[in-house]
């Protein structure tokens, strides 16, 4: 009985150490569970986390990644009352500096407005060059930081999202 104990742990000994010089040479990845403090501390939002989370620590990126902005996608069209509009269609309608539903500043000043038209921008090119070709391409990425990246993204934008107010197309007047 001692020499198979002796046997069995020279046998986890020299898989640990293969394993190690496996990953000291990129052949194989760390466990992407062991990232989940890193991956919480990134990404606070709970609904971004609940959508995404499980499918990073799975290694599914390119899900992860989709789930993360189509959450940001659906808030937005929620808070917009926007319900048949998708995409950066959707974004520019939502945050136009003209005529926004959500507006992140109050639009009082030149520096105010500029703000608005680039986060309009910014959301909009998040919907087509992130989330759609993660939505229609088959593996678009396969890499956990540049995943990571994007979903802290996501993350940001749906933190403007939140924080920006509805405003009453009604009582609108348009700025410059």
């Amino acid at each position: 009985m001692q020499m198979q104990t002796n046997h069995s742990k020279a046998i986890h000994a020299a898989a640990a150490r293969i394993q190690a010089d496996a990953e000291s040479i990129g052949l194989r990845r760390k466990p992407i569970r062991s990232e989940r403090t890193k991956f919480r501390q990134v990404v606070v939002d709970a609904d971004i986390r609940d959508a995404s989370e499980k499918l990073y620590e799975d290694g599914h990126f390119d899900n992860a990644v989709l789930e993360a902005f189509k959450v940001v996608n659906n808030f937005v069209k929620d808070k917009s009352r926007l319900p048949a509009e998708d995409g950066a269609d959707l974004m520019r309608k939502a945050f136009s500096p003209k005529n926004p539903r959500l507006a992140i500043s109050a639009l009082k000043t030149p520096s105010q407005v500029s703000q608005q038209q680039g986060y309009m921008e910014v959301f909009a090119g998040c919907m087509t060059g992130i989330r759609n070709p993660s939505a229609h391409e088959h593996k678009y990425l396969d890499d956990p930081d540049v995943a990571l990246k994007l979903i802290a993204w996501a993350d940001h934008l749906m933190a403007m999202a939140k924080t920006s107010k509805r405003r009453n197309q009604r009582k609108m007047k348009t700025t410059p």
